[in-house]
This record gives C-alpha cells, sequence and structure tokens, in this order.
C-alpha cells in the first residue's frame, strides 16, 4: 500500500510502502557453507530466515525499517580443536590472533532477531547524502569473500556519508565514508578489553568513459579498538602510518586496495589489489 502523509496541496512529499516478504531457506547435509548471506549461519542442517518490513520518504528524508528473523539447528560436524587458554573451543585456530571467525557459533540452535537492512538517509546539496543504517555493505569486485567489505554476517551499525557522483566531461567521481562499530563474537578470545571495534573507511570511486567504461577505486579501511569514550580525534586514524598489536591481537590494523572494472558489454575484466599494514602510507 502507499500512504499520503499529507494533503494534495504538497503531493509526493510523504509516503510509505510495504516491502515484500522475503524467505531464504537452506539444508547442508555434511559441513557449513556460509558465504554471503547476512545474518543467517548456514551451518549443518537446515536454516533460513524471513525478512519483511516498511519504507518511505518525507521530504529530503527516505527510510527503511526492515528487521529479519533467523534461526539454524546449527547441527554438529567436525572441527578442528582450539586448545589455546583464553581462546574459545570454536575459534578459528590458523590465525587466532587476527581473525575472529568461528567454526561454529557454539554447540546449539540459534535464533534471533535483528535489524536487518534498515536505514535512516537524508539528502544534502546536490547529491551528497548521509546514512545511519545497519545494512550490509559489500565493497570489492569479488562475488564471494571480496576483499574489503563483506556480506558472510549481518550489517554493523554505520554511518555512511556520500558526495555524490560528480562529472567533468567523460569522468565522474563519487568520495563516500563509513564509520561504525564491531562487536567480537561469543566464539573467540576471553579477553573483554578487546571486544568493541571501531571501523572507518574512505573511498574514492572514479568512472571514465561511457562506451566502454573503466571505474578505477582507491579504498583505505582501518579498525581500531574502541575506546571507553569515542572521540571525534579517532576519526582522524583512517590514514595511520603503522600498526599497534599486543599479545591479544590488533589495536589498529588496516587494509588497503585498488579496484577496477572494464566492461565492454558482454565482456567484464574486474580485480583488485591489496595490501595489508597501510598500504597509503
Amino acid at each position: 500500500f502507499r500512504l499520503r502523509a499529507l494533503a494534495d496541496s504538497t503531493p509526493g512529499l510523504a509516503s510509505a510502502v510495504l516491502l515484500p516478504v522475503r524467505i531464504d531457506s537452506y539444508l547442508r547435509s555434511a559441513y557449513p557453507m556460509d558465504r554471503e548471506n547476512g545474518g543467517v549461519w548456514a551451518g549443518k542442517g537446515a536454516s533460513g530466515r524471513v525478512s519483511l518490513g516498511v519504507a518511505g520518504t518525507w521530504g529530503r528524508l527516505t527510510w527503511s525499517i526492515h528487521p529479519e528473523l533467523s534461526a539454524s539447528t546449527n547441527a554438529s560436524f567436525a572441527i578442528a580443536d582450539t586448545t589455546v587458554p583464553g581462546y574459545a573451543p570454536e575459534a578459528y585456530p590458523w590465525e587466532l590472533v587476527r581473525i575472529d571467525l568461528p567454526q561454529r557459533p557454539g554447540p546449539d540452535a540459534l535464533a534471533r532477531i535483528g535489524p536487518g537492512q534498515s536505514f535512516v538517509e537524508v539528502a544534502g546539496p546536490a547529491r551528497s547524502r548521509v546514512r545511519v543504517s545497519s545494512e550490509n555493505l559489500v565493497w570489492g569486485p569479488s562475488r564471494r569473500y571480496p576483499l574489503l567489505i563483506g556480506a558472510t554476517a549481518e550489517g554493523f551499525p554505520h554511518l555512511f556519508v556520500t558526495s555524490g557522483r560528480v562529472g567533468v566531461g567523460p569522468v565522474t567521481a563519487e568520495a563516500m565514508g563509513v564509520f561504525g562499530f564491531l562487536w567480537e563474537s561469543d566464539y573467540h578470545d576471553r579477553n573483554p578489553a578487546n571486544d568493541r571495534q571501531f571501523l572507518e573507511a574512505v573511498r574514492l570511486e572514479l568512472t571514465m568513459g561511457r562506451d566502454w567504461p573503466l571505474q578505477v577505486a582507491v579504498t583505505s579501511l582501518v579498525r581500531q579498538r574502541a575506546r571507553d569514550r569515542f572521540q571525534v580525534t579517532d576519526l582522524l586514524e583512517v590514514f595511520p602510518t603503522s600498526s599497534v598489536q599486543d599479545a591479544t591481537g590488533p589495536i589498529v590494523d588496516a587494509l588497503g586496495a585498488l579496484e577496477w572494472r572494464w566492461c565492454a558489454d558482454p565482456v567484464v575484466v574486474r580485480g583488485t589489489w591489496g595490501r595489508g599494514d597501510f598500504f597509503l602510507d
């Protein structure tokens, strides 16, 4: 349905629409295949999710309330045992310090409700936009395991800012930034000091040509341990010059990437080159 909230003298100023109901289901007989499927754990056994919601506009404001319910039987399967003191038995044993990537999220069945692909966005001058969101972000040309940010887990709460596309002749450019918080899973280490992380990224995308366009993007992404009280100066860490680490993992860590995509229909050539530890220094 569509709802007109204001009088006919201001048509289109406010409206809302119900979003389609989406149902995803998975059945794995032997082992998990958890790839780019958001907040649902597609483990061994049956799993799935249901999402629905409502979206609308009001002047320069666009919004969507789009929660999802996910569940998984999470049947048991063989995993590599983690016997390192201070870490959960389900933790990823080959890179304990740097990666919170549980082999299995505990021994029990799972069910949860999350905000899903919800957001509130305000349109600014020209084509700029500011968005507060829990949506998934996918940065990188890979369909599975994109190098920078992917959708193998649910989205994280973040602020997204973009200049919008600005064109000069055959070249268009768009600058954007992401700032948000990450929380450690319950199946990694037992150290509460590193449970919350602050993530920030800046990205510049260029598109050159019209008939056979070449798209190039440069990104710097930084993850650092969140302080007890957030400080504005934390935003300046997006271009640090060295990583910092202690025995429990990275305190400040980063990844940079150069991506390209060239399209000469029906041929598409794409790739990513990336480097850890501050490639922009």
